[in-house]
């Protein structure tokens, strides 16, 4: 009789054990596929956002081409302006040095504080000349100051990603160092991208300072791209664990 006992409990424990481990694998694979289902969200997250960044650097590069085209019309208008107040000013002196030949002392002086009312406009439009010139330049500057600010902050953006990349290959190199050795070969294998798309990425940030207003965007998609593919290095090595 005891002895029928005892057997019919070691086949409970073993039923029990063989469940659990069916429960674990189980719990393992959905783990997994919350994982892959994760990443995917992330990769369509990103490309959604890398959209959403490139149609802000194609409208800000329309805005700054107009900006300048003003800038360049308003500087040939005042030009115009100012050459032919110049010569009309020369025609009248022209004018006035005939008339003082063939009329008298009186008419002559009138043409003389006419003269000086010419001089005068002259003075006011050679003012508001300067002061349109300095609006222009200050817009100029202004446009400047802002190309300066959009170059710092794909600057500042693409060091914080690359800075979280590095932090990502520090761990996965960890990692590999604890698996067994066809693991870590294989991620090895797939790290030793890393280094040379890494110095690609931090020669483009540097050259940034060196990329003109109209090239920006471009210049911070091109940084994107690399960006992302270094991203999907770190990936494939993590997917070798």
């Amino acid at each position: 009789m005891e002895i029928k006992s005892l057997t019919a409990l070691a086949l409970c424990f073993g039923l029990i054990g063989c469940n659990s481990t069916q429960e674990l694998k189980r719990a393992e694979q959905e783990q997994a596929q919350d994982l892959q289902n994760a990443s995917q969200k992330q990769a369509e997250l990103r490309a959604k956002q890398q959209e959403e960044q490139q149609k802000l650097s194609n409208k800000f590069d329309e805005e700054n081409k107009d900006l300048q085209k003003e800038a360049a019309k308003t500087q040939e208008e005042l030009d115009t302006t100012a050459e032919r107040a110049a010569n009309k000013l020369n025609e009248e002196r022209a004018d006035l040095e005939e008339d003082r030949m063939k009329v008298g002392t009186d008419q002559a002086m009138k043409r003389d504080d006419l003269i000086e009312e010419q001089k005068a406009e002259q003075h006011r439009q050679a003012q508001n000349l300067a002061e349109q010139r300095s609006q222009d330049a200050q817009r100029v500057q202004k446009a400047e100051a802002k190309v300066d600010e959009r170059r710092n902050e794909i600057a500042k953006d693409s060091r914080e990603e690359l800075t979280e990349l590095d932090r990502r290959t520090v761990e996965l190199r960890a990692k590999a160092d604890a698996a067994d050795a066809q693991t870590r070969a294989a991620a090895a294998n797939t790290l030793a991208e890393v280094p040379t798309q890494r110095a690609a990425i931090a020669a483009d940030i540097e050259a940034l300072d060196t990329i003109k207003a109209e090239n920006l965007g471009r210049a911070k998609s091109e940084l994107k791209k690399r960006l992302s593919a270094l991203d999907d290095t770190l990936d494939k090595a993590d997917d070798k664990f």
